[in-house]
Parts: structure tokens; sequence; C-alpha cells
């Protein structure tokens, strides 16, 4: 009896943490950027490493840390923005766990390689895409700039994946028997 009752305050307590996180690392990035896109963006590692590491389930915890680091944009454009980052790691958490069957326990070359292809590289590509659309739609972004800016996005978060994705996945495999 105790388990289901700790189960659901076990959740929440994992979902304000990781969305704190999120929140605090991005409101950071976006702190020293000189504009609504960050060359580097931790935030996307944080949300995929906490996919991998907690399970699909915790994917509203990135779209409330997305979503309130970019308060300061009005609330479509965040809501958009905070969809485009949930989209992306959860897309990134299918590639990898459902598509290549993703094992942090072996750490050899093959899943070092997956996590950089489908990760890093392919799933950055929906939260740049999205991020910049509601930048365009809510007159934040130039449309002679968009492919510039969607390519900054998309390198800031392939950046934030590779460092601090993978530092989650190089911390936490040790532990774990399987994701």
């Amino acid at each position: 009896m105790n388990k289901t009752i700790n189960e659901p305050i076990h959740y929440v307590s994992w979902c304000l943490a990781i969305a704190a996180c999120y929140f605090v690392i991005g409101k950071s990035m976006l702190a020293i950027s000189s504009s609504h896109v960050a060359l580097v963006w931790p935030s996307a590692g944080l949300a995929l490493g906490a996919l991998l590491v907690k399970g699909w389930k915790y994917w509203p915890a990135i779209l409330l840390g997305a979503q309130l680091s970019n308060l300061n944009l009005p609330f479509g454009a965040a809501l958009f923005i905070g969809v485009g980052s949930t989209l992306a790691a959860l897309f990134g958490w299918f590639l990898l766990i459902k598509v290549k069957h993703f094992s942090m326990a072996t750490g050899n070359f093959r899943e070092l390689a997956a996590f950089v292809l489908y990760g890093c590289i392919i799933s950055p590509i929906i939260s740049a895409l999205i991020g910049n659309i509601s930048l365009l739609s809510y007159g934040f972004l130039d449309v002679n700039y968009f492919i510039d800016s969607f390519f900054k996005w998309w390198f800031g978060d392939a950046m934030g994946l590779l460092i601090l994705g993978s530092m989650i996945i190089m911390i936490v495999s040790p532990y774990q028997g399987d994701n």
C-alpha cells in the first residue's frame, strides 16, 4: 500500500526537480545570450538525459521547464517552444530506445555513435524548427534570418546534448543494469 501512495509523490518530485533544473540552466543560458537563441543549450541534454534515465513518462517536466525558461516571451510562443523542446527529447528517446535499443549500461562505440547521431544530430531538428517558427510567428524573428537562427538553435541544442546529455549518461550508466 505504501508503494502506491509513494509512486505519485516520487513522480511529481522528480518532475519538479527536472523542470527546476531545466529552468535554472535555461534562464542562465538565455541571460548570457544576445538573442533568443543560445549557442549552447545544456537544457536539451538534460531533457534527453532525464528521459533516458527516468523514462518517457517524465515529458511533462521538460514541457514545464522549457515553458518557464521562456516566460519572457508571450505565453503562446513560450508554449510552442516548450512543445518543440519536449517533442525533440521524446523523439530522441524514441529513436534511441525503441529503434536502436540503446543501452546506457554497455557504453560501447555503437551506443556512442547512436547517441550522437540520433540524440545529438537528428532530434534537435524538431526543437529548432518549432522554436524558430514560434519566434517568427510572434514577431521575434525576421524571416530573412530564419535559416541562420534555425542552424544556431540546432547547433546549441546539439552541443547541449553532446555535453550535458553525455555527462548524464556517463554518470548514471555504471548504476544502470539497463535503461
